[in-house]
């Protein structure tokens, strides 16, 4: 990213994320290249967000989160790559 900074001189440089502690915040501005950057930090918390964990019929439960909200988007966290890309194949399915 810094070398995007390099390469286009004077145009504004901005970095987003949603969880990144302060370290990481300043780590990614450093990285980046930007000079006296502002931080702006929110809430975590997110009315319109849903929260789930599950251990068992996980599958199903997703499929019923998806049936319930057809035509909306969501983000399905998985604990590994493995089970992300599992997931992704039997939803394609």
């Amino acid at each position: 990213m810094g070398s995007l900074k390099e390469s286009f001189r004077g145009v504004s440089m901005h970095a987003y994320t949603a969880t990144a502690k302060e370290q990481i915040r300043r780590d990614i501005a450093q990285q980046i290249g930007l000079d006296e950057p502002e931080y702006f930090v929110g809430s975590f918390h997110r009315s319109n967000l849903v929260y789930m964990v599950s251990c068992c019929n996980v599958f199903d439960q997703v499929c019923g989160v998806l049936d319930k909200y057809l035509g909306s988007s969501g983000i399905i966290y998985c604990i590994s790559r493995k089970k992300v890309e599992d997931t992704s194949a039997r939803l394609n399915r």
